[in-house]
């Protein structure tokens, strides 16, 4: 006699061979999303600070007033506000009383969805001309999406890693 067919073993084993396979595929591409997520956030924030840097070299002035010199630009995160959005900013000291500086929003930047600063990270000011930043001392700035980190580091002379 002929075999016309599957038999139910066989189609639940088929079954269960396609849904092992689906399983393990949504789980990795869930994955891949959120590694995507994050690299994105990073190269966004990486964007941003080599443009307060090339603003800051390249003397790029939009909001000081008249009585004012540029001092740099700089990359502060706010913990007053979610804290997915930093704002660059220009730095401009005053003429007349000397020596007080005031911080001028350029733009606010907010992170992709589900990505978050680590703790409260300290502003970031380039300076005027070289580039290099403000206290001289290397920085890094920890971004999380869950519990999945991504750091980007500024070193004292300006470069970004």
């Amino acid at each position: 006699m002929k075999n016309k067919g599957f038999s139910l073993i066989e189609l639940l084993l088929v079954i269960a061979v396609i849904l092992i396979i689906s399983t393990g595929s949504y789980v990795g591409f869930q994955q891949f999303s959120k590694n995507q997520i994050l690299n994105t956030a990073a190269d966004t924030l990486r964007n941003s600070l080599n443009e307060a840097k090339s603003n800051a070299m390249s003397q790029v002035i939009t909001q000081c007033n008249q009585n004012e010199t540029l001092v740099g630009h700089s990359v502060v995160f706010n913990p007053s506000v979610p804290t997915s959005t930093y704002d660059l900013q220009e730095v401009c000291r005053n003429i007349n009383p000397p020596n007080t500086t005031t911080n001028r929003q350029v733009k606010r930047i907010t992170l992709s969805s589900g990505v978050t600063f680590s703790g409260s990270p300290a502003p970031i000011e380039f300076l005027v001309l070289t580039g290099g930043i403000n206290g001289g001392v290397d920085r890094t700035i920890r971004i999380m999406s869950g519990s999945q980190p991504r750091d980007i580091t500024v070193t004292a002379v300006g470069v970004i890693k």
